[in-house]
């Protein structure tokens, strides 16, 4: 489902090659039924690689990919228990910037996120991809410093 998502990114783009951290928080996440789910999101903080290239004087595209933190939370109808959790994930994606003059640019990107670590309760630490996964495309604007 579609839903709205907030957030903030700080970049370098010194060479080809940067770095990236960013923040996203999107309410409702796991869908918006008073009833059943009465309050939830879902936060992500991750620091990514960015590769990108030019595409014409005032335009670039670049590829990003990192890790972080996925935090769900999700609060009971009934206040009998309230259902948190703390991922490890990665994402990867590919993105866009055009430059709309100065300091100003429009920002889009395409991004696959899923959470890793271990789902079997045991005392062997097997570290793999967990089941929750999601797509996420963004658009947003750049201020340039």
């Amino acid at each position: 489902n579609s839903h709205g998502v907030y957030g903030a990114a700080i970049r370098t783009f010194a060479t080809p090659l940067g770095f990236e951290v960013e923040f996203s928080y999107s309410p409702n996440f796991f869908g918006s039924n008073r009833l059943l789910i009465p309050d939830n999101n879902l936060v992500t903080l991750m620091g990514n690689l960015v590769l990108s290239g030019h595409m014409g004087e005032r335009s670039r595209i670049y590829l990003s990919g990192g890790g972080g933190l996925m935090k769900s939370s999700i609060e009971d109808a009934g206040d009998f228990f309230d259902v948190g959790r703390n991922d490890f994930g990665v994402n990867a994606g590919v993105g866009f910037l055009a430059a709309l003059g100065g300091s100003l640019a429009l920002r889009g990107d395409f991004r696959y996120f899923r959470n890793l670590g271990d789902d079997e309760i045991d005392q062997d630490i097997d570290i793999g991809f967990g089941s929750f996964d999601f797509w996420r495309a963004t658009g947003g604007l750049l201020l340039r410093f």
